[in-house]
């Protein structure tokens, strides 16, 4: 009956189910629990093994299939005494699995404090099989993205799970432990998180020759994926483009093994014999593997899934050159073209197969902001706007998008978007709104502060416009989150800002001084719109109305370097400069070619942006007119 309703899972995940349907499957999954209550009964007091799997399985198909916790709370602890009293130690154990597993649902601290009293439990046994399970149970929730933020906790198990691992040579569970502490780190608010993380993925790779590491491609794509992190994190480029080329190269070599299986499960071996009958009197927590040994199964991504987040990584690892050479939106539309239905055959449960097909989701959306921000580096801001259109629209999504970080996200771009497109009043709106204001109080998330941050510096050249006594208060008060960012472009944005936005009376050296404060890590992070926005920024300061071959090399390469930015805003402005010094060097010849291209230039300016410039200069010619 249980192979029968979940072999209906993929259709009634599909959207497409009728309350037929779901009907036949209630009434399958019914009659299963029904045949293993009767079953139960029936082996009361003849075989005490058998009643104890037969209560095991039970208690596994109430987790997976139904919501009457109490019903399973009772089962549980009826199990459990039957386990202690016939020393049944396996079953107990995998009953207490489960239990930790339920409980989770609905007290999460509850759950790690279960976890935790069994694995003391299970170390005064000696069992350390089952220390290890109930470890990377207790680590892996933890991690979970609803779960309650457990940084240090979690830690201090990964560190006593690497110590038993030394201890008894385990280097499977090395490998993951490792894996998982660099993880954690990566995840942290630490100052020393990215070196932490680098530290555990080094001891995970001191494996890399080991035949453990051989027969867990998983954890090799997995350290290569959070290294490139690492490096993202840390704003370091040239590193990044680097370790996106051997990501690439490992996983078409990796995810050739046969290693793979269609739903992502894996064993690591503990390096001791399978006991007769481990997989049923664990619920599968343990396997056998082909050999004999016994195994700790765990489930992580499909062959596809990792493709997906490789594609993904690669391509936020493009941003910052996209506006050049459009790489980083080439691999992410490669890796949702993987955003595929799930393979045939998953024998799994419909909320176990809603789970997988949410982790996709999930993987599909994140690429398809990456996307949007991709689209941004290179101002085709009516591809994004519609690419948020999308995403509102698909209601696949509409869960996804009530997230804190998501929805701020979302909002941000839009207002980008609007920024782009010359709407100024409705771009100020969106970052003034509440999910993208700064508070210091919060405990956001540092992503979500560095996203309020940019709406923050974004306001204050809308503000200059719009309300220009406001820009330099605003600015004055996101100084001391710029100075120490570690975000090189930030900082690099907040010493441009300073230039231009600072009271009029602000001395040229000083001038100079912001200018060369932004060049320096602008040049770092090789953010060419940051490098086009200086150096004609130095041009239009410093060379207007000058005639020379300084100022002409000023506008030179601020025309170069717009062009590389991909900005045609930016583009004819630079091309602007640079036709007013031809003009008054004399050099006629050149500057109908250059005229020509800030005609053509100006036709890709968004209209709005156009209408608002066209307007602006003809209210200045009016003042000047009546003066």
């Amino acid at each position: 009956y249980l192979t029968a309703a979940h072999s209906m899972s993929a259709h009634l995940c599909s959207g497409d189910a009728t309350d037929e349907h779901w009907e036949s499957y209630h009434a399958m999954i019914a009659t299963a629990l029904g045949c293993l209550e009767s079953a139960s009964k029936d082996w009361g007091t003849h075989e005490p093994r058998k009643q104890a799997r037969i209560r095991l399985k039970l208690a596994e198909v109430l987790l997976e299939e139904t919501t009457n916790s109490e019903e399973l709370a009772d089962l549980l602890v009826k199990g459990i005494d039957h386990c202690e009293r016939e020393r049944l130690m396996d079953i107990k154990y995998a009953l207490k699995h489960l239990e930790v597993r339920a409980q989770f649902r609905s007290s999460p601290k509850s759950a790690f404090k279960l976890a935790e009293t069994a694995i003391a439990d299970a170390q005064a046994q000696r069992l350390q099989r089952w220390v290890y399970a109930f470890r990377f149970l207790r680590i892996s929730l933890s991690m979970q993205p609803d779960g309650p933020s457990e940084t240090a906790s979690t830690l201090k198990h990964l560190t006593e799970l690497t110590a038993e691992a030394d201890a008894r040579q385990d280097v499977a569970v090395q490998i993951i432990s490792a894996s998982l502490e660099a993880i954690m780190h990566v995840h942290s608010n630490r100052l020393d998180a990215l070196e932490s993380a680098q530290r555990a993925l080094t001891a995970a790779r001191t494996h890399q020759l080991a035949p453990e590491m051989e027969q867990l491609p998983q954890m090799c794509a997995l350290l290569d994926c959070v290294d490139l992190a690492c490096s993202l994190s840390d704003y370091q480029n040239e590193q990044a483009k680097s370790k996106t080329d051997r990501l690439h190269h490992d996983l078409d070599k990796r995810t050739r093994t046969n290693a793979w299986s269609k739903d992502g499960s894996f064993l690591i071996t503990l390096g001791e014999a399978a006991g007769e009958g481990v997989e049923a009197d664990t619920a599968g927590i343990f396997r056998s593997t082909t050999s004999g040994e016994l195994a700790l199964s765990f489930q992580w991504l499909s062959r596809s899934q990792l493709y997906m987040i490789g594609y993904s990584l690669t391509g936020s690892g493009l941003l910052w050159r996209n506006s050049e050479d459009k790489k980083a939106e080439t691999f992410i539309a490669q890796g949702l073209k993987l955003d595929q239905p799930l393979p045939d055959g998953l024998s799994l449960s419909v909320r176990a197969y809603g789970e997988m097909q949410a982790v996709q989701r999930r993987m599909a959306l994140e690429a398809k902001l990456v996307m949007i921000f991709a689209y941004c580096t290179r101002a085709n801001w009516a591809s994004a706007a519609d690419a948020i259109d999308d995403l509102r629209g698909e209601s696949s999504y509409t869960a996804d998008l009530q997230d804190e970080t998501t929805a701020a996200t979302l909002l941000y771009l839009a207002g980008v978007c609007k920024h782009g497109l010359g709407d100024l009043e409705t771009a100020l709106s969106i970052y003034q709104s509440p999910n993208l204001t700064i508070d210091p109080r919060s405990k956001a998330p540092p992503y979500l502060k560095d996203l309020r941050l940019l709406a923050g510096l974004n306001q204050v050249p809308i503000l200059r416009s719009l309300s220009p006594s406001s820009a330099y208060p605003l600015l004055a008060a996101l100084y001391p989150l710029c100075q120490s960012h570690t975000s090189p472009s930030i900082r690099s944005a907040y010493q441009i800002l300073a230039a231009s936005s600072s009271p009029s009376s602000l001395p040229i050296i000083k001038q100079k001084q912001y200018l060369q404060a932004a060049l320096t890590p602008a040049q770092a992070a090789k953010n060419s719109q940051m490098l086009s926005i200086i150096m004609n920024t130095m041009t239009e300061m410093f060379f207007t109305g000058i005639v020379g071959k300084q100022a002409l090399q000023s506008a030179d390469a601020g025309t170069q370097l717009a062009t590389k930015s991909a900005d045609p805003l930016w583009g004819v402005v630079a091309q602007g400069m640079y036709r007013s010094l031809l003009e008054r060097s004399g050099e006629v010849s050149k500057v109908d070619i250059v005229e020509k291209r800030v005609r053509q230039g100006w036709e890709k300016v968004p209209e709005g942006v156009r209408e608002r410039l066209e307007g602006q200069w003809e209210k200045e010619r009016h003042v000047q007119g009546g003066a």
